[in-house]
């Protein structure tokens, strides 16, 4: 993600975004994660904080070393509580019902042959796995 970044940025500034960037991700990251619980939206809300910085690297730039990491650690906490929220909302809007997901009727059309040509096509992990889940 750090050349999408660099591409935003105007060339005398690389250097010191560079330098923020590897400063301040892995502590963004544990930010993020502590918040989601979640790895891949924790890395997405580090993308979008420091697509964001980038997007707005002169005004960072200027500010002293210290509240630069001020600056990113309060955007990644509102960004990550933003997220959580959304997925919150998401989440809730679904309904979970059993017949639903597991309808036998679904799968009536296949006689106990054609399934076990199914299986018999399968590797053995794959077979054992099933086996596994069903047992």
């Amino acid at each position: 993600m750090l050349p999408i970044y660099m591409a935003l940025i105007d060339d005398e500034d690389v250097s010191d975004f560079e330098v923020l960037y590897r400063a301040c991700r892995n502590k963004a990251y544990i930010i993020a994660y502590k918040i989601l619980k979640n790895e891949s939206l924790a890395e997405e809300c580090v993308s979008e904080v420091f697509f964001s910085v980038a997007k707005n690297f002169k005004k960072v730039n200027n500010l002293v070393s210290y509240e630069q990491h001020k600056y990113i650690v309060i955007s990644v906490r509102n960004r990550a509580f933003n997220i959580l929220a959304k997925e919150e909302k998401n989440t809730l809007n679904l309904p979970y019902e059993d017949d639903i997901y597991f309808n036998d009727d679904k799968y009536s059309e296949f006689d106990k042959e054609k399934w076990s040509d199914f299986i018999r096509k399968l590797n053995k992990t794959d077979r054992d796995i099933l086996y596994l889940v069903c047992v």
